[in-house]
């Protein structure tokens, strides 16, 4: 779904509204001539990108619901970091934690600016204010404005000029206005750390704020309340940084972005190295300069990304023939289930159509319904996905078997049954990685074969990750019957992988766990089966499978 039609509903689903957010990201990179971005959705209150490009944002369950509001602001955060990734020069920075942040406040607008002046994209600066207000509503009433740790956040608010305000200590809009005015001929991100470097310098310079009540650009010394005027002081000079920084914070990477590898939570340090050494400190929060997603609906606590590893050395091993007489049972029972269910006939009566012979008796009595037509009922395309475990305990033996060899046979008799009745079928392998052995449509059925027979296994468990894609596959598959079954000898996330099966459920597909000598029922529910041989699944899997028509 297009980022468009997301807007124009009042509400979508959480699978959709992500896999809008992954074109919109795509569809940007593409028109600004960047390579193609990765977007991973994690637990986390604010969204982050590396250096390396890759934006992490909050998660969404596949069957949350998402207003056109939250897709909006989502949008804009994502139009933000990719801003970030065109502008933004990540080796330029400030080993001061508080210079860093005044350059992230700068930055932000700065490259804000540069794309509403530049016009990259339709309505970037309907997204980014919508952005901003959003960010500003969770501000709760009490935060002291005063406070030298929010003049960061302040600064990021005023150079935006998006017509929103927040209150600011008197004595510094001076220095603010001066800013906005410098912001205009700044070039480059070492350009906007100069920037910051001399705010810097300026606000090292301001009397006490103590006793000075915020007020509002155009109206000095007015306080709209918000502020309790008990500012802990000016920034602290170089290498006297107070306040709660403990001196182990180093070098962002650049604007707006966290350390490679990290996800910004939104914790500032508090009050972020703001106060003179030894001045009493009010412990307020400071505002994070980054704008924010929404929070997660429905967010399991992992991080997931539709990306997959290649198979690379898990199909490196010396081939194993799958000697299996797939079940008679099976075959058919499959076939009833998921065989296309077309009808067409023919029906008499009609006054216009393909002339009846037989009905050619009562034209001279005055009979006009001497036709028939023919009608059609279309069938129910299906589509299934195979999850199939290869973590190391599939090594492990099963009755006079590898676990691995059961799995792997039992994956190729629902396959060969499955294309057979005329059922698309992808197969995914996961260890702590997930990986693509078969795609939708692709692989013919011997060649699926031969790659099954040289899977390895190796590694931990990351079942809920390989889940989720297999749903986000089936999700995005036209089929009207959507199945995913799980093959595996046990559980690495059981929780997420229970939740991630109960939104799957809400939204129409299908989960059904295959143990391979293990008991899954506490994550699939009472659909799933044990099997302990290939044969297995023609005597007990039937009545299960049933449940997916």
């Amino acid at each position: 779904m297009k980022i468009d039609q997301l807007m124009t509903r009042p509400t979508a689903r959480g699978h959709e509204a992500r896999a809008g957010l992954e074109a919109f990201g795509a569809l940007l990179c593409k028109s600004w001539g960047l390579s193609p971005v990765t977007i991973a959705w994690g637990p986390i209150a604010t969204a982050s990108i590396t250096q390396h490009g890759a934006i992490t944002l909050a998660d969404l369950a596949d069957d949350a619901t998402v207003t056109r509001t939250e897709v909006a602001r989502y949008a804009g955060f994502l139009l933000h970091e990719l801003l970030h990734r065109r502008f933004t020069d990540f080796s330029v920075n400030d080993s001061r934690p508080y210079v860093a942040r005044l350059h992230n406040a700068i930055e932000d607008a700065w490259i804000e600016a540069r794309c509403i002046r530049e016009g990259l994209t339709g309505n970037a600066r309907g997204l980014l204010h919508q952005l901003l207000r959003g960010l500003l509503a969770d501000i709760p009433p009490s935060l002291n404005w005063a406070n030298p740790a929010q003049y960061p956040f302040s600064l990021a608010v005023y150079l935006r000029q998006y017509g929103v305000t927040v209150p600011v200590p008197v004595t510094l809009l001076p220095v603010y206005r001066e800013a906005l005015r410098r912001l205009d001929t700044c070039q480059s991100s070492a350009d906007t750390l100069a920037l910051a470097r001399w705010v810097y310098d300026q606000m090292q310079q301001q009397p006490d704020q103590g006793d000075q009540q915020p007020g509002q650009d155009g109206k000095p010394g007015e306080s709209d309340g918000q502020g309790d005027g008990q500012g802990d002081g000016q920034p602290g000079q170089d290498g006297q940084e107070g306040g709660q920084d403990d001196g182990q914070e180093g070098a962002q990477e650049g604007a707006g972005s966290p350390q490679d590898g990290q996800a910004d939570d939104g914790q500032a340090d508090t009050p972020d190295d703001a106060g003179k050494a030894g001045k009493p400190q009010d412990h307020t929060p400071s505002r994070e300069v980054e704008p924010s997603c929404p929070k997660g609906k429905g967010a399991t606590g992992g991080t997931y990304t539709a990306e997959s590893e290649e198979l690379g050395w898990m199909c490196s091993g010396k081939p194993r023939p799958l000697n299996i007489q797939i079940p008679g049972g099976l075959r058919y029972q499959v076939r009833r289930l998921f065989q296309n269910s077309a009808q067409d006939w023919i029906e008499p009566g009609y006054r216009s159509g393909r002339l009846n012979p037989g009905a050619l008796h009562r034209v001279p009595t005055g009979g006009e319904d001497v036709f028939t037509r023919r009608f059609e009922r279309d069938g129910i395309d299906s589509a299934a996905v195979l999850v199939l475990d290869l973590s190391g305990s599939m090594e492990d033996d099963l009755c006079g078997s590898r676990k691995l060899d059961v799995a792997l046979a039992c994956a190729w008799a629902l396959t060969d049954t499955l294309m057979q009745a005329g059922v698309d079928v992808a197969i995914l392998g996961f260890d702590h990685d997930v990986y693509r052995v078969r795609e939708f449509g692709s692989t013919p059925a011997l060649k699926t074969r031969a790659t099954l027979e040289r899977l390895l296994c190796n590694g931990s468990t990351n079942d809920w990750a390989a889940i989720r894609l297999a749903h986000d596959l089936l999700h995005r598959h036209h089929a009207a019957r959507k199945v995913a079954f799980v093959l595996g000898d046990g559980d690495g996330k059981p929780d997420w992988a229970r939740q991630q099966v109960k939104s799957g459920n809400a939204l129409g597909i299908t989960t059904i766990g295959v143990g391979i000598g293990h008991d899954v029922s506490h994550v699939y529910g009472p659909g799933s089966v044990t099997v302990y041989r290939p044969a297995d699944l023609g005597t007990v899997a039937f009545k299960q499978m049933k449940a997916a028509a």
